[in-house]
């Protein structure tokens, strides 16, 4: 139960071992409630694409987003990108980093 009386929309944190999904209720999201934190398997890791995803409601992302993902113990990526209408297109498994 949140108290959002100017609701701006999502944003997506991501940090090298965990991401979360915040509530943003003011225009810059410095009002903001973390709805779920999620921590990759120790042997994972995001290598590229830190930082933020804000998605506001009805409109698109400001820019195409694009995020690495490691496997460490085998040395293999996953690419997935987050075009500006927010769809996700996870690319091959398993390719060499």
């Amino acid at each position: 139960n949140y108290s959002c009386y100017n609701f701006s929309g999502y944003r997506v944190s991501i940090q090298s071992k965990s991401y979360r999904f915040i509530l943003c209720c003011s225009e810059d999201c410095n009002i903001n409630y973390p709805i779920q934190n999620y921590n990759l398997s120790s042997n994972m890791q995001i290598i590229s694409g830190l930082g933020n995803i804000q998605f506001k409601p009805l409109t698109t992302t400001a820019n195409q987003s694009n995020i690495t993902l490691k496997h460490t113990s085998i040395s293999t990526c996953l690419n997935i990108s987050i075009n500006p209408a927010g769809v996700i297109d996870i690319g091959n498994r398993y390719s060499p980093c």
